[in-house]
């Protein structure tokens, strides 16, 4: 029976030996994914570290444009949801550059800001409007009544119908 990394790396060729031990040296290079803390971890230098230079990522102008042209896209059309994806392909950058753009101007993810407008719409809607619930949830992007009632619910701490009602 063949124990460990060492001996199956004796058994293959050379090459297949250089490949295997980077890998399990980049595999002992990476932090614990245990819920430990940075003292536990031995290096609380080095998560101090990377949790500024996250902070002050700078973005190139025309990244930052791009990622306000996506604000005006969601308040555009409020009965839609957009996929990162294709509203990254719109404005031209990755899916993963915008978000983090996007963060950065709004203090928000593209998800959180979307729903956000959603739910002011629909504060709206129920204060000036006599539209049903399922109507205003559809008007606002929720295919069902029960998804805008939770997400309402959450956001508010009170139901539409309360909303509407002033409870």
């Amino acid at each position: 029976m063949v124990r460990g990394w060492g001996n199956l790396i004796r058994m293959k060729s050379r090459v297949v030996d250089y490949r295997v031990r980077i890998k399990i040296n980049a595999y002992r290079l990476r932090p614990p994914l245990t819920g430990r803390s940075a003292h536990a971890t031995g290096s609380p230098a080095l998560n101090v570290a990377s949790a500024e230079k996250a902070k002050f990522k700078s973005f190139s102008p025309s990244a930052l444009e791009s990622a306000s042209k996506v604000s005006g896209i969601l308040q555009a059309d409020l009965s839609r949801h957009h996929s990162i994806s294709k509203l990254a392909r719109k404005v031209g950058l990755n899916s993963r550059s915008l978000q983090d753009c996007f963060k950065y101007l709004h203090g928000k993810g593209i998800f959180e800001y979307g729903q956000d407008l959603r739910l002011e719409h629909s504060k709206k809607l129920l204060r000036e409007t006599d539209l049903t619930l399922q109507e205003i949830a559809e008007a606002c992007g929720y295919q069902e009544q029960s998804n805008f009632s939770l997400a309402f619910m959450k956001k508010y701490g009170v139901r539409p119908g309360g909303w509407r009602r002033g409870v």
